[in-house]
């Protein structure tokens, strides 16, 4: 309700009560009110209280019709915010056009619709999915659609309402819509950044001015929102394609690398014994690089196998067998110990509290070995931390170092398979794929764990792993229940 029409009600209330005050003094006159000039007095009394109610009828009328948009504009906020929801609960494409034809019908009334996607090759327009208002798919061969109109809202980008289709002027040289006596029709645009990929489509093909423009206005309105979770659908289906392709890839190259590999490193082996003078130096980089490579190749088909079957990974590496922090520990850090030595760098464990003899999962040493190696790979000078502590009901083990840093954007990403950042990479002396926290996150998930990083830019990292914690006869011990990430 706007202001004036408020306050011109509250004036016409005020008058209203007076007039009624009035009606009951007359009453209270007795008989002797109908009669002379107090009759004529009632009379104009009640052509005043009359001509009251009827300035009263229309303003109250309008403050009906404002609470009506009012509420209505509610209930498509409550709507649009429904769909939103919906829309943004799944990635799965065919999952989420199903979720948006259906909430169209639903939301506009219609007997049936229609969702159109432009080919990313042709530009095309396709059918992806056809619901009725039972929620059912619809056979081709009922895909009775006016393209007239499709192709109207595919190439202008501008909604389309009409009441009639069959009278409707704009479309009175439509062979489809005559052909298939359409009658009530919306097509809205499915558009991202100003590109439509697609259209939206609902009819009703017995009823005239069966929608209304706030139908248009709403479903306008819930495209957008479903043009954007339809991309992200869209998207997350190529990442997953090139995700699969570059692991077969991957795959395939580690295989074919490992046997002459083999052979390479048992051949050098033979020849440094029998190789004498300045060559001596030569041959000792190329071991050393043979040596590198091999380690990757390592590497690459130990993740393809931790991640095609991480349970039969967890059962070769006896991942599960419980060891004492403290050893843990040292078996983590002593095949660093020499890489360590030869930068200057010391590594330093600590453990805080009671927990120095608590079972841990010997499964973790392998994430906390890629962990560690990446500490030593970017630190140049200090110490290495290595912290473990219990925090409530997990334990906490930290590595902290001294190194270059994390960029703040490069944050999201360091755990992704082949990452390798901007400062990893100006690192002529780091060699690498990205697979090691790739490798430490896959194994401390599957330990039913999780873990994270802090870094400052220039300054140096922590990368933390927690276990979660379980109390049994007053004890505590971690709880394992191995799952796949």
């Amino acid at each position: 309700m706007n202001p004036t029409s408020f306050r011109l009600l509250q004036d016409l209330e005020t008058e209203l009560l007076a007039a009624r005050d009035r009606w009951q003094s007359l009453a209270l006159e007795g008989d002797n009110v109908l009669q002379g000039r107090r009759s004529l007095q009632l009379v104009a009394e009640f052509r005043q209280s009359l001509d009251v109610i009827q300035r009263l009828l229309p303003i109250l009328q309008v403050a009906r019709q404002d609470f009506s948009a009012v509420h209505r504009d509610r209930q498509q906020l409550a709507t649009l915010f429904e769909v939103s929801q919906l829309v943004n609960s799944t990635l799965q494409l065919e999952d989420l056009l199903q979720i948006v034809m259906d909430r169209a019908i639903t939301v506009t009334g219609a007997e049936r619709g229609f969702l159109m996607l432009r080919d990313e090759t042709s530009g095309n327009l396709h059918f992806a999915v056809a619901r009725n208002l039972r929620q059912q798919d619809l056979e081709e061969s009922s895909f009775q659609v006016s393209r007239s109109v499709v192709n109207r809202v595919a190439e202008e980008g501008e909604p389309v309402l009409t009441d009639n289709a069959s009278e409707d002027p704009r479309f009175a040289d439509s062979v489809s819509i005559a052909t298939y006596i359409l009658r009530s029709i919306i097509c809205v645009p499915l558009q991202v950044k100003n590109r439509t990929i697609g259209v939206l489509y609902v009819d009703n093909r017995v009823r005239i001015a069966h929608f209304t423009p706030d139908d248009l206005t709403l479903l306008t309105a819930f495209a957008n929102q479903a043009a954007v979770a339809i991309e992200n659908a869209r998207l997350f289906e190529h990442v997953c394609v090139l995700d699969r392709l570059k692991g077969d890839f991957l795959e395939s190259v580690s295989h074919e690398l490992r046997s002459p590999l083999t052979s390479l490193n048992v051949g050098l082996e033979l020849v440094k014994g029998a190789v004498v003078g300045p060559e001596t130096d030569l041959l000792e980089v190329v071991v050393e690089s043979a040596q590198r490579l091999t380690g990757i190749v390592e590497n690459l088909t130990r993740f393809s196998e931790i991640e095609q079957d991480g349970s039969a990974w967890i059962a070769t590496e006896d991942a599960g067998k419980m060891v004492p922090l403290r050893e843990l520990l040292a078996e983590a850090i002593e095949p660093q110990r020499a890489r360590a030595d030869d930068k200057g760098l010391v590594i330093n464990p600590v453990i805080e509290g009671e927990i120095i003899s608590l079972p841990i999962p010997k499964g973790v040493i392998r994430a906390l070995n890629e962990v560690l190696g990446n500490a030593l790979a970017y630190t140049e000078r200090g110490v290495i931390f290595i912290t473990a502590r219990r925090s409530g009901k997990e334990v906490l083990i930290s590595v902290a170092d001294t190194g270059v840093g994390i960029p703040a954007d490069e944050m999201p990403y360091i755990f992704d398979k082949l990452f390798r950042g901007r400062k990893v990479r100006a690192l002529a002396r780091t060699q690498g794929l990205g697979l090691g926290l790739a490798v430490a996150r896959w194994v401390v998930q599957a330990l039913d764990g999780r873990i994270w990083a802090e870094s400052v830019e220039g300054k140096g990292s922590v990368f933390t792993i927690a276990l979660p914690l379980e109390q049994s006869d007053g004890r505590w011990q971690v709880r394992v229940t191995p799952t796949a990430p």
